[in-house]
């Protein structure tokens, strides 16, 4: 999960397909030839056929080696295991782009960890309590921060 997070960050193919793959019922199957035609419908002359197959095949073992798909040549999708560590690593990026508060908990990156607001912060006391992160929560007014993080320079980039 968390090297999908990553690469999400840093890759706008696989990106293009977070979308597909979260709309997509616990159950389904996705095809590889669906991916291959989100693929296309971005930049219908930049690949070969052979390029496009390939692309299709490793987003699709991306998407499985995080959890979201099951199977080996026929996928199915999954409901991914979510940990502590992974609201971390959400709620971080959330906070790189510039949120706070509740608002870290609607994020992308949220919606990326397929759980409802109860169960996210769940997760995040969790995180709390493995010192992971500050997280308080009063009448539903939440903080996190993310001690250790980042430098006091990046911080001041990030209010910039």
């Amino acid at each position: 999960m968390l090297a999908l997070m990553l690469a999400l960050v840093r890759d706008p193919l696989l990106r293009r397909s977070e979308a597909f793959v979260l709309a997509k019922a616990v159950g389904e199957s996705v095809r590889r030839e669906e991916v291959e035609a989100l693929i296309v419908s971005g930049e219908p002359d930049r690949f070969s056929a052979a390029s496009l197959k390939s692309l299709a095949q490793n987003i699709n073992g991306s998407w499985t080696q995080a959890g979201f798909m099951a199977g080996r040549t026929r996928k199915v999708r999954t409901a991914p295991k979510v940990t502590p560590t992974n609201i971390t690593y959400a709620l971080f990026l959330s906070h790189l782009e510039g949120l706070s508060g509740q608002r870290l908990f609607s994020s992308h990156w949220m919606t990326l960890l397929c759980r409802s607001p109860a169960e996210l912060e769940a997760l995040a006391n969790s995180a709390a309590h493995r010192g992971q992160i500050v997280f308080l929560n009063a009448g539903g007014v939440k903080e996190v921060r993310f001690p250790g993080f980042l430098t006091a320079e990046e911080e001041q980039w990030l209010h910039e």
